[in-house]
C-alpha cells in the first residue's frame, strides 16, 4: 500500500510541474538573445527554476506570486514580443514539419508508383516467357505431329506396295482357264543391263559359223511356233477359243 501511495504521490507531483511550467513558462519566456551574456542567460533560467520549485513545492508561495506578477509587469512588452516570435516560430516549424510530411508522403508514393511498375514489368516478362515457352512447345508439338504422321504415310504406302505385290503374286500362280487373249498380262522382269565396253574378247565366247547358223536356224524354228502350232494357225486358234468362250458365257 505504501509502494502505491508513494507512486500516486509522484504521478501527482510530476503533473502538478508540467502544470506549473506550462503555465508560467508562458511569461518567463526570453530567449539567448535578449542577454548580452551568457552569464546573464544562465542567471535568469535559474530564477525561473527557483519560481516553479517554490510553487510546485508550496515554498513562499505568496512572495512567489508577487514575484512573477512584478516580472510580468516589468516586461510585458519583451514578454508579447517572444510571444509573437514563438507564434511565427511554431508557424514555420509546422509548415517545416508538414513540408517534410508531404515529402515523405510523397516519397512513398514514388516508391510504391516504382514497386508497381517494377511488377507489371516483372509481370509482363513472365508473360512473355509463358508465351515463349507455350510457343516452343507447340512448335514441338508440331514437329511431332508431322513427323508421326509422316512416318504413318510411309507406313501406309509400303502396306499398299506389299499387298499389291501379294495380290499380283497370287494372281500368277493361281491356275487359269480362261483364253490366253482373256488373261491378264504381266510385264516381264526387265533383263539387267550389260556394259559389253567392259567385255574383253577373251571373255566373249567362240562360236564357228556352223554353230552359229545351226542355233540361229533353231531360234527361227522356235519363234514361228507358238504354243505348239504353227504361226500360221495362231489366229485361227485364237479365233476359236474366243468362240468356245461365248458360247460358255451364253450358257
Amino acid at each position: 500500500m505504501t509502494d502505491n501511495f508513494d507512486f500516486e504521490d509522484d504521478s501527482a507531483h510530476l503533473s502538478k510541474d508540467a502544470q506549473t511550467r506550462r503555465r508560467y513558462l508562458r511569461w518567463f519566456n526570453k530567449r539567448r538573445d535578449d542577454f548580452s551574456t551568457d552569464r546573464e542567460y544562465d542567471d535568469y533560467l535559474e530564477m525561473v527554476e527557483d519560481i516553479i520549485f517554490n510553487l510546485v513545492n508550496n515554498v513562499d508561495v505568496e512572495e512567489t506570486k508577487a514575484r512573477v506578477e512584478k516580472y510580468r509587469k516589468e516586461n510585458q512588452g519583451s514578454i508579447g514580443q517572444n510571444h509573437a516570435k514563438k507564434g511565427e516560430e511554431d508557424r514555420l516549424e509546422a509548415e517545416r514539419v508538414a513540408q517534410l510530411e508531404r515529402a515523405r508522403i510523397a516519397k512513398l508514393a514514388e516508391l510504391r508508383r516504382q514497386d508497381h511498375e517494377e511488377e507489371k514489368r516483372k509481370q509482363q516478362i513472365r508473360r512473355e516467357e509463358e508465351a515463349e515457352e507455350l510457343l516452343r512447345v507447340s512448335k514441338g508439338d508440331d514437329a511431332v505431329e508431322k513427323l508421326r504422321r509422316k512416318k504413318e504415310k510411309a507406313e501406309r504406302k509400303k502396306r499398299k506396295k506389299e499387298a499389291a505385290a501379294a495380290r499380283e503374286a497370287e494372281e500368277r500362280e493361281k491356275p487359269d482357264f480362261r483364253p490366253m487373249f482373256f488373261r491378264p498380262q504381266f510385264p516381264s522382269p526387265l533383263p539387267v543391263p550389260v556394259d559389253l565396253s567392259k567385255i574383253t574378247m577373251d571373255q566373249r565366247p567362240e562360236e564357228d559359223a556352223k554353230a552359229f547358223e545351226a542355233r540361229t536356224q533353231a531360234e527361227q524354228a522356235k519363234a514361228a511356233t507358238a504354243a505348239g502350232f504353227k504361226q500360221q494357225f495362231v489366229y485361227e486358234r485364237a479365233l476359236k477359243e474366243f468362240s468356245q468362250s461365248l458360247n460358255v458365257l451364253q450358257l
